[in-house]
């Protein structure tokens, strides 16, 4: 009679760091490792600080790479599959905007610790947002060949004069009025900057 084995799910299987396949599989270990230590910190926020910018990260990541995603499958006519990823990009974005709200629970003072620290270090250095510069104009460029010259677009009217129809302007007197209105206000607003007192 064939002895049964019984498969123990509490030992990893997977090759790597880690106590079990979940850690190994995550790289736990690794990811966790990325933060400051409490004796490196220069303020305890300095977690906040670094947890809501490099899990941004990881989300422009993962947008960048289905929006390049959702391009090649608008190159091929696939547009069900290219809707489903540029979802799929939306929501990411969603993610690091609404985490921007934990930012919001440090004070000033806490930042202006931090920020002494972060040497030259800007936003403006995200290397993903890097990646959504350069990924996007791809993505247009996708999208306006779908339509391309020549072609008729709804009820029938060619995409050159749609075109050319952007460039009119209807009801010329209103676009006026509104030009010498906006004009206007900016005379005034220079004008009251130049009266003394004006501002304090």
């Amino acid at each position: 009679m064939a002895t049964e084995t019984h498969e123990d799910f509490s030992e990893p299987i997977l090759p790597g760091k880690g106590a079990s396949d979940y850690e190994r599989y995550l790289r736990t270990d690794d990811l966790l490792a990325l933060q400051k230590t409490p004796e490196e910190q220069s303020h305890p926020d300095e977690l906040l600080f670094q947890t809501v910018h490099q899990s941004s990260e990881l989300w422009l990541k993962l947008g960048t790479t289905e929006v390049a995603r959702a391009t090649e499958h608008i190159k091929a006519g696939e547009l069900g599959a290219a809707l489903r990823l540029l979802h799929r990009a939306s929501l990411c974005l969603q993610f690091i905007v609404r985490q921007l709200d934990m930012l919001e629970q440090m004070s000033p003072w806490e930042y202006q610790t931090i920020r002494r620290v972060l040497g030259h270090g800007s936003g403006f250095d995200s290397p993903g947002f890097r990646e959504v510069r350069r990924v996007t104009p791809s993505l247009g460029e996708a999208f306006e060949r779908i339509i391309g010259d020549q072609v008729v677009g709804t009820q029938g009217t060619p995409v050159e004069v749609l075109g050319k129809m952007i460039h009119h302007n209807f009801f010329p007197a209103l676009w006026r009025a509104r030009n010498q209105l906006t004009a206007r206000a900016k005379d005034e607003e220079a004008d009251e900057s130049e009266v003394p007192g004006h501002g304090l």
